[in-house]
């Protein structure tokens, strides 16, 4: 009975189209499928009971994701800093204060400071950007299961899609989205130091920019930075899925869900929300720039203004405020609504 309501259910899900969220009310079509159960699960829509609970269900899987994004990242900033050290440079330079060193070391200094602080600042929005997305899609993928299960009860109480003691907990499944943003890391930082290298190099910091120069300079960070980035899950899953604490059970059914995540994770859908998310951060990290005259400023001095941030960036106040910014993003609730809807088990 339950395989074959299996088979029914995914034959109806594979038909699922124009899925719309708009005001907070989603709505399913189906269309060429078997009659008796496209009818019950058009049944089940159509009350404004199970609207509600959709719209709940979908509303509380996103504000779960987004405390575990930023979870995840109060967790991956002090990786952040360990591997984009400023401390270094910046002791050195003091101690130049104290020594005979010639002003072309000192400036050399100063430009290796300026960019990692670069480097650090938009490695930092890039990680808050995928935070809020894996995390995200982690628990949406999850959370849309749950409420296939709860679809399926109403229709027939006496049969579940999943097993009684699934492995699929929240708390597991946000730990392996920590885990793969912290294997992807290195990675990161290198195409980051590459598209502030490719962007900056034509710039020298005596260069005098005014505001559009330098709203320009960083989105364009930005958009090399995505263009040459991909993120995917490299490597054995089963050795990823060793690192879960021994006392959940890991079963098929969290290996599958690994699956799903990485194949909406890579997606290109996924790229242009990444994208959208790092402008959304970018225009945010700029607000925080000091009053540029008309006649325009010195780079070094805005280069200066972002070492700041880049430090100020950690702080809970202004980490809330970065990810505030990124709920404004309306692309990724758009396209968690999509991940939500997709009832395909194959």
């Amino acid at each position: 009975m339950l395989k074959s309501f299996e088979k029914h259910l995914n034959a109806v899900s594979r038909k699922c189209c124009n899925f719309i969220l708009g005001s907070s009310i989603p709505v399913l079509g189906f269309y060429c499928a078997d009659t008796c159960i496209r009818n019950a699960f058009m049944e089940f829509m159509e009350t404004r009971n199970s609207k509600s609970k959709y719209v709940e269900a979908f509303n509380t899987v996103q504000s779960n994701g987004a405390t575990s994004a930023i979870s995840t990242f109060h967790i991956l900033k002090d990786e952040i800093i360990r591997r984009i050290p400023l401390l270094p440079i910046i002791q050195e330079l003091r101690e130049t204060r104290m020594s005979e060193v010639s002003a072309e070391e000192k400036i050399l200094l100063w430009n290796q400071l300026k960019f990692m602080s670069l480097v650090r600042m938009f490695t930092t929005l890039a990680v808050l950007a995928q935070c809020n997305l894996l995390c995200k899609l982690a628990l949406t993928v999850l959370g849309r299961e749950a409420f296939k299960e709860q679809m399926v009860k109403e229709f027939d109480p006496s049969n579940t899609l999943r097993p009684s003691g699934s492995d699929e907990d929240p708390a597991v499944f946000t730990g392996i989205a920590y885990i793969l943003l912290n294997n992807q890391l290195d990675e990161l930082i290198q195409q980051v130091q590459l598209a502030v290298t490719l962007t900056f190099e034509e710039v020298s910091p005596t260069d005098i920019v005014d505001r559009k120069l330098i709203e320009a300079l960083t989105t364009r960070v930005v958009e090399v930075f995505v263009n040459n980035y991909q993120f995917s899950i490299d490597g054995n899953k089963e050795v990823l899925l060793a690192e879960i604490p021994k006392q959940y059970i890991v079963t098929g059914n969290l290996l599958y869900r690994v699956l799903e995540l990485e194949d909406f994770a890579t997606q290109m859908d996924a790229s242009i929300v990444m994208k959208n998310e790092l402008i959304a951060l970018n225009e945010h990290m700029l607000t925080y720039l000091p009053s540029i005259p008309q006649e325009g400023i010195r780079l070094a001095k805005i280069l200066t203004t972002f070492t700041k941030i880049s430090e100020n960036v950690f702080e809970a106040p202004f980490q809330e405020q970065f990810f505030q910014s990124l709920q404004m993003v309306s692309d990724v609730n758009r396209y968690m609504a999509i991940v939500f809807s997709s009832f395909d088990d194959c």
